[in-house]
């Protein structure tokens, strides 16, 4: 029996994590859908988040959750991977409670997915298999699970869009050409401390005409993302375009993986983009002056050697990560795992129905998250 995959998503993030999850998966007849939603991506992100991959918009579907767990329930694939966020998660997961013949069911988290959170678990709590990306998240989240009872089986599955080393640790590598600042939508979350990040590029892209020097935006003004983001910051560049060198900064809002050059290097708050860079044995710059720990994410950087501050960026002075480090956090050698339990899961045992999160706060966050924007809803 041939193993079908379905990947349902609702963000950019979500979508660009399943596209290349799938095309990693030899021998499997897979399809992706995206789940209407306020999150769902532009057409420009959809093809931003497909590029590198054998998807293509054309052949991504946009449909609704009414949709989507009928086709689910009258014809299951053999697994889902619900690749949305966790309120949509739980709400396929009640769709499909109880109901048989039905899939494996598989989530996870689109990057870097520390510290471990309850939500994040509880969302998920009834899933078949969990997916993390690292030593350390493996650690985590399963010592999380215990605690809340869930019974999904935890497995590692290294990040998919990471690609093999361009230099090893410790070899010399080119002259720095370019420098990527990634941004995120949430971190940091004040309009002052963003500027400051645009100030301190244009600076280093006034002081070293010799870089080119990038901003890298998941989204542009008005283009939603998995994340609300309040100071989009092509309106800060276009804002503060009279301060020393913020001209000479340049946008790009395409695939990450084309701006990883062997003469780049990234800098940003917490994104995985620093795990893409670091990955391959590029330099990075994980910007500390914002906080360092859970409330934004930078906690998985303690120890890596990355953490410098916006006076190293306007130097142009990136690091490479430390190699231990580096092997516990996204840069493992062990084989995947995911595949190896989907066939292990018994599909004739119905998925539990989740818990209650929360007297009203669950059912609100998932109603929110799949009530599509007025005038752009879908029939079906």
């Amino acid at each position: 029996m041939s193993l079908d995959f379905l990947a349902v998503a609702d963000s950019d993030s979500y979508v660009r994590w399943a596209a290349a999850t799938l095309d990693r998966l030899h021998g499997v007849d897979s399809r992706l859908a995206v789940v209407d939603s306020p999150v769902r991506p532009s057409a420009s992100q959809l093809a931003s988040a497909l590029a590198g991959t054998r998807f293509t918009a054309e052949h991504v579907p946009t449909l609704s959750f009414r949709a989507l767990t009928r086709s689910l329930r009258e014809d299951p694939p053999r697994a889902l991977l619900l690749a949305t966020t966790g309120p949509v998660a739980d709400a396929f997961l009640r769709a499909l409670s109880n109901k048989i013949p039905r899939p494996v069911v598989v989530s996870g988290q689109p990057g870097v997915a520390l510290p471990a959170t309850q939500r994040a678990v509880r969302y998920r709590a009834t899933v078949d298999v969990l997916v993390v990306h690292s030593l350390r998240e493996a650690h985590e989240y399963s010592t999380l699970a215990r605690t809340i009872g869930t019974t999904a089986r935890i497995v590692v599955n290294r990040l998919p869009f990471l690609c093999d080393p361009l230099f090893p640790l410790g070899t010399e590598q080119p002259r720095l050409q370019r420098v990527v600042f990634a941004a995120q939508a949430k971190f940091p979350s004040s309009s002052d401390d963003r500027v400051r990040i645009v100030r301190s590029l244009g600076r280093l892209a006034a002081a070293r005409p010799d870089l080119d020097v990038v901003m890298k935006l998941r989204a542009q003004a008005g283009e939603a993302q998995t994340h609300r983001e309040r100071f989009p910051y092509d309106s800060l560049l276009a804002a503060h375009a009279h301060a020393t060198g913020v001209r000479l900064i340049r946008t790009e809002t395409g695939s990450m993986g084309n701006l990883l050059t062997p003469e780049a290097g990234v800098v940003s708050v917490s994104s995985t983009a620093i795990v893409e860079a670091a990955s391959q044995g590029l330099r990075a710059l994980v910007l500390g002056d914002f906080g360092v720990g859970p409330a934004n994410l930078t906690d998985t950087y303690i120890g890596s050697g990355l953490i410098g501050s916006l006076a190293d960026l306007e130097r142009g002075e990136l690091r490479s990560p430390a190699p231990e480090w580096l092997r516990d956090n996204y840069g493992h050698s062990t084989p995947d795992e995911l595949m190896d339990a989907v066939r292990d899961v018994d599909v004739s045992r119905p998925l539990p129905a989740p818990a209650r999160i929360g007297r009203w706060h669950g059912r609100l966050r998932r109603r929110v998250r799949l009530a599509a924007p007025w005038g752009a809803r879908r029939r079906y």
